[in-house]
């Protein structure tokens, strides 16, 4: 038996037709290579992995896995901060610690024999460490939830501008409305 074969097309950017200020985003969006569905338009892209069209938005994995949510089913679209807290609380813990060993070794000089020039200098250290790795480890992210099935998550470089993100969101809600008016 044979097959009819599907309308499908790959999708190739005409930079001549694109408005595109930014060369990276522009080398971002010849990077994207995922089938259309027929009457499917491209409308903006996040890195090499995540497309938005005039009906839905996509988030390919290599070869491990793709999500493709129509933009009717999408129910709220959230950008948050991920950050590991109990890092600052360890830092501030053992910087507060040091000073006040590095305070009361002026006023009890056993303190400074038995704790030593270098822990008191390793408690400040360490407590330095800890800070640094709250900034350092610190992750933004937008999450897109559809009605009933998994929830699309995009990770955004810190490089990334407010304005890039916000403008992102808001092609995602724009183009939302625009299928769901007839």
């Amino acid at each position: 038996m044979i097959f009819p074969k599907k309308n499908k097309k790959k999708f190739t950017v005409n930079m001549k037709n694109m408005d595109i200020s930014d060369d990276s985003r522009a080398h971002q969006l010849e990077k994207v290579n995922m089938t259309l569905l027929e009457n499917e338009v491209k409308l903006d892209s996040w890195t090499d992995s995540v497309l938005l069209t005039n009906i839905r938005i996509m988030q390919e994995h290599g070869n491990s896995y793709r999500i493709s949510i129509f933009l009717e089913k999408i129910s709220s679209i959230q950008m948050y901060r991920k950050n590991k807290p109990v890092l600052l609380l360890l830092g501030i813990f053992f910087v507060i610690v040091g000073i006040i060993l590095v305070a009361a070794a002026n006023f009890v000089p056993e303190i400074h024999r038995e704790i030593g020039v270098r822990g008191i200098t390793m408690l400040l250290f360490l407590g330095a460490g800890f800070i640094a790795a709250f900034f350092l480890t610190r992750k933004n992210a937008i999450t897109v939830s559809p009605d009933g099935c998994k929830n699309l998550n995009i990770k955004i470089d810190r490089k990334v501008s407010n304005e890039r993100i916000d403008e992102f969101i808001t092609n995602i809600q724009s183009a939302k409305l625009k299928r769901m008016t007839p």
